[in-house]
């Protein structure tokens, strides 16, 4: 499965959706170029509390979420690999090949997508906030904060890539029957509901994120157990609904 795993990457990262996935790493290097060029086109300002570095990586990678652009262009990728590829009988070429390894190798590749957008994208919020932020008032220019913001910063980054991830097993799932259109509707709904659900009484808890904003409540350790578990709920449920339309697919 590995052998699999390393070729469908390699051909995954030669797709224009996934370097169109991956360009939204940039996106905090816009405020060098902003102080660069003396425009407030894009700014921090009103924060609350000083910022230290992963504060900053939190509050940027919470952006690209809630924005959905970067989920959209995830769930786009996934669907053009799988439906375009059961579509035009690209997967016919791996006929002899066992179906849950081909799903597996499928997720791990789009799995190891993400972990490279996330490594991207940390590493231009590195550059940013200590080429250029480090030294505006509203920052520490420390890497950590108290602990009590480190433990909030660290649970809700943990959060968004707990939901990134389900919205790889669900696009999955989708795109295995369905449309890419359909693929990238039911996605983006769900990654927006994430967002706007999870600070409604009851049915926030279904929500991996829910868990971050109720931090106090939970406590540290509770929080990450709870919000563990509540993902790989998720996963475990969408995985074999997932292996189960797949070994019944022809192609």
């Amino acid at each position: 499965m590995i052998s699999l795993t390393k070729t469908l990457t390699k051909v995954t990262f030669k797709k224009k959706e996934t370097w169109l996935f991956l360009v939204f790493c940039a996106v905090p290097l816009l405020l060098i170029v902003g102080d660069l060029l003396g425009s407030n086109f894009i700014q921090l300002n009103a924060m609350g509390n000083k910022i230290s570095f992963i504060d900053f990586f939190n509050a940027v990678l919470s952006l690209q979420y809630k924005i959905t652009l970067p989920i959209m262009s995830l769930i786009f990728l996934i669907s053009s690999a799988i439906h375009d590829e059961i579509k035009n009988g690209v997967l016919f070429l791996y006929k002899d090949m066992s179906r849950s390894k081909i799903l597996n190798s499928k997720l791990l590749t789009f799995i190891t997508i993400l972990f490279n957008y996330i490594v991207l994208l940390f590493i231009t919020c590195l550059i940013t906030y200590y080429t250029d932020l480090r030294t505006k008032s509203y920052t520490t220019g420390k890497f950590w904060g108290s602990l009590a913001a480190n433990q909030d910063a660290i649970v809700g980054i943990l959060s968004l890539v707990c939901l990134m991830a389900i919205v790889i097993f669900l696009s999955t799932a989708i795109s295995l029957n369905l449309s890419n259109g359909f693929t990238l509707l039911i996605g983006t709904v769900f990654a927006v509901l994430s967002t706007t659900l999870s600070q409604v009484k009851n049915i926030k808890y279904i929500f991996p994120n829910s868990y971050a904003n109720d931090l106090q409540k939970y406590g540290f350790n509770n929080a990450l157990l709870v919000m563990l578990g509540v993902t790989i709920t998720y996963l475990v449920i969408i995985y074999f609904y997932s292996l189960f339309r797949f070994k019944h697919l022809e192609y």
